[in-house]
């Protein structure tokens, strides 16, 4: 008789009739065995994220888009927790925490220096955050984060985006006006020009309240001019010749307007739709020309600048 050569049963399992395969010889790759461990980890956290997915919900995000230099501000984060319970409410600006409402802490509010940021701890609280006097610094984005407690560890975001406005009080400056004495058919050239603000306002001029048309050459617009902290400067140049006929009743009123540029303002759709009122000033700087009756027959003309500023909403 001939001996068979020993093999191993189980090097190739699948390929053997099941008793003549010792099963306890099989080894199991680690690989495998991580594999499946690792895919049952993963199915119950979707499952524990689906649950707390359907519980905690942040229903709206209340950031005003524009605000008035040195106004105070408050920012609103409404949220529903059905049935979980409130981790902590965080609050960033450019993805850098100011403040968080977290309640088992002790205090439960704390508030974090960053720039452009005071926050009004007083009155702060889980569903609102009190900003004091914002500035141009404070200009960004705004994000609500709220997180609940285990076993959920659901959490919910939103962000918006807010512009602080820098419009002073201060009316356009009227110079140019180096002539005493104007003859009819002289070039009267005036400019005018605006305080630093943010952004840069528009200015348009006005003869006897009729607004200058673009067209025509008697306009000249510059690139607003920036200095620090983003202030803007606009100036614009009046070119015209004199005529009797601007005159009314002897008197010619040149007007310089500066109004923030409506272009800058874009509403978002989850805001109110409304500009704030002090957004909508204007200031008024007039240029009084006055016509000298004595002198009116032979073209001469006199304009001296009044001293007559205006404020209008």
């Amino acid at each position: 008789l001939t001996a068979r050569p020993q093999t191993s049963l189980c090097t190739r399992c699948y390929a053997q009739p099941r008793t003549l395969c010792d099963i306890s010889a099989i080894e199991i790759s680690p690989r495998k065995m991580w594999k499946d461990l690792t895919n049952f980890i993963f199915a119950i956290l979707l499952l524990l994220q689906i649950r707390g997915g359907n519980c905690l919900r942040l229903i709206r995000l209340s950031v005003p888009p524009y605000k008035m230099r040195g106004e105070m501000v408050t920012l609103n984060c409404d949220y529903e927790l059905e049935g979980e319970r409130l981790y902590a409410v965080k609050w960033y600006k450019e993805n850098e925490e100011f403040y968080r409402y977290v309640p088992k802490a002790r205090p439960e509010q704390s508030a974090y220096e960053i720039e452009g940021i005071r926050v009004n701890v007083e009155q702060s609280n889980p569903t609102q955050v009190s900003l004091r006097s914002v500035n141009l610094k404070s200009s960004g984005t705004y994000k609500c984060e709220v997180s609940a407690e285990a076993p959920s560890f659901a959490s919910a975001s939103k962000e918006a985006k807010m512009e602080v406005i820098y419009f002073p009080s201060q009316p356009p400056y009227i110079t140019g006006n180096n002539k005493e004495t104007y003859s009819v058919g002289d070039e009267l050239k005036v400019n005018c020009s605006s305080p630093k603000s943010y952004p840069a306002p528009n200015l348009d001029w006005y003869i006897n309240d009729v607004k200058v048309p673009e067209v025509g050459g008697s306009l000249q617009r510059y690139e607003p001019k920036f200095f620090v902290h983003n202030l803007q400067m606009s100036l614009v140049t009046l070119r015209l010749r004199v005529l009797s006929h601007y005159f009314k009743g002897g008197r010619m009123r040149l007007k310089c307007v500066a109004s923030l540029p409506s272009s800058f303002f874009q509403i978002d759709k989850e805001s109110d739709g409304q500009i704030v009122a002090p957004l909508l000033e204007q200031r008024e700087s007039l240029l009084i020309v006055k016509a000298d009756g004595s002198q009116l027959g032979s073209g001469l003309i006199l304009i001296t600048l009044l001293a007559f500023i205006s404020l209008s909403a």
